[in-house]
C-alpha cells in the first residue's frame, strides 16, 4: 500500500466510526448487538494497524 491508500483508509475507517457511533441505534437494529461490537472492534484493530504502518514511512 502507498502512503496516500493508507491515509484514505484510515479517514474512511475514522467515517465509518462516527458514523457508527452516531446511528448507533440504527447499526445496533441492523447488525445487532454483538454486530454492532464486532463491527467496531475490526474497524478499530484496522486502524491501529494502519496508523502503526503509517509511521514506517
Amino acid at each position: 500500500m502507498t502512503k496516500r491508500e493508507i491515509e484514505l483508509e484510515i479517514k474512511l475507517i475514522k467515517d465509518q466510526l462516527t458514523l457508527a457511533q452516531q446511528y448507533k441505534e440504527d447499526f445496533r437494529k441492523h447488525l445487532g448487538i454483538v454486530g454492532y461490537d464486532e463491527f467496531i472492534n475490526e474497524r478499530l484493530e484496522r486502524l491501529k494497524y494502519l496508523l502503526d504502518l503509517i509511521k514506517k514511512f
